[in-house]
Parts: structure tokens; sequence; C-alpha cells
């Protein structure tokens, strides 16, 4: 994370090391630039996994067909990053 801010990357993707694609990776790649053009100016993440989050409280905006916006998230497998939220990141992990 520190590196995409030092970088001064708009966003970039963080990927845990046994993540398995369970769809053809054309229609991943395809919901997730679906989801990046829906995903507000303010966005911190946007979360591509998660667990431990019941679907009954994943909260949805009429302006979005891809994106819900999560309750309490206990883990992600993959995340992509914004800029400002990388720097959040970076800043609540310091001095780690």
């Amino acid at each position: 994370v520190r590196l995409g801010v030092t970088a001064g990357w708009e966003r970039f993707a963080v990927f845990e090391d046994d993540l398995m694609l369970l769809t053809d990776p054309g229609r991943a790649r395809a919901a997730i630039e679906q989801a990046l053009c829906e995903l507000p100016p303010t966005a911190d993440a946007l979360y591509l996994e998660y667990c431990y989050e019941a679907c009954s409280t994943l909260r949805r905006s009429p302006n979005t067909m891809h994106i819900a916006r999560a309750e309490a998230p206990g883990c992600s497998a993959a995340m992509i990053f914004t800029r400002q939220g990388a720097q959040r990141v970076a800043e609540l992990c310091s001095p780690l």
C-alpha cells in the first residue's frame, strides 16, 4: 500500500496469493471495469471479494448496478485502493 502512495498511483489492486477466480477472467474484468466506472470520487477502496458480511446488511444505491456498500466486512482477498484510500490505510498502519 505504501508503494502505491509513494508512486502516486491513482488506483491499484492488492490480491491475496491464493485467490481463486470462480468466473471467466474476461467476465471478471468487465465487472470490475463497470464497478470502477460507478465508484464515487470519495471512495477509498473497492472490495472485489470480502467475507463475514450478511447480504441483508449490504446497502445499494439506485445510481449503481455493480456496487453495494458493505456494513462491516471481516476480511478481503482482493481490493482496489484509490489514492486517498491508500493514504488513509498507510497513515493508520504507521509505524508498522
